[in-house]
């Protein structure tokens, strides 16, 4: 039952993006990309390991908050990301559009969450029950999968529309925007103070979606101008 839970809103958040998408993709790589975003979370435990970073305690005051949702989630798990994006996924041949870099990406987004999920239901589920189910599918998996498609945004123009060193500054970019929308997100959910303020995460995954939307009209928009 917890797979499906995990499930469902993987399903759903894929699904809508492929159908928006003008050129659709295959299945089969749309499968990979998933798949590959599920092993996205065996970088991470890499990273962990590699940079040797201690949690700080989930105590609530901000100074620790900031360094868990900035360093711990938002350096790390993007990096696990773009990792894969950058090795598996970069290379599809059916990578062929500046779209694809927000649709894969959002893929690979999707299955870390989906992983991730899993990770946390196995874990809390006994002693939340549905509420972690509600809360990680309203919240944590769209905003992974929406961190995913920002990224795929910055390397899919990097990739088809600009050379150099404006290249550069673009892949730099879809590390560090991701980062810092990922560690505002977890920071409204570790911090005591800014948690009381209920409505501000609700506010952050409505811009999220209305930002990536948009990302994905000056992709497609150029796309059908060049």
């Amino acid at each position: 039952m917890i797979y499906i839970y995990a499930f469902i809103p993987a399903f759903l958040i894929i699904s809508l993006f492929y159908f928006l998408d003008k050129h659709k993709e295959p299945v089969k790589a749309v499968v990979h990309g998933f798949v590959w975003g599920c092993a996205s979370i065996l970088v991470l435990f890499a990273l962990r390991w590699a940079v040797y970073f201690n949690e700080p305690a989930q105590d609530g005051t901000f100074v620790n908050a900031f360094l868990t949702a900035f360093l711990f989630a938002g350096v790390l798990e993007e990096a696990a990301k773009m990792f894969i994006f950058i090795v598996a996924i970069s290379t599809y041949k059916e990578f062929d559009e500046w779209y694809d870099g927000i649709f894969y990406g959002l893929c690979v987004g999707v299955g870390f969450a989906f992983v991730e999920n899993i990770l946390y239901y196995n874990q809390y589920f006994a002693e939340a029950g549905m509420m972690i189910v509600y809360r990680r599918s309203l919240f944590s998996m769209p905003m992974h999968a929406l961190l995913g498609g920002t990224m795929g945004f910055f390397l899919g123009k990097a990739k088809f529309h600009a050379g150099g060193t404006r290249k550069f500054r673009l892949i730099i970019l879809a590390f560090l925007a991701p980062v810092v929308l990922h560690g505002l997100f977890d920071l409204c959910l570790m911090s005591d103070f800014l948690r009381s303020i209920g409505w501000l995460i609700t506010a952050i995954s409505v811009g999220m979606w209305i930002y990536v939307i948009r990302l994905k009209q000056i992709s497609q928009t150029s796309e059908v101008s060049s």
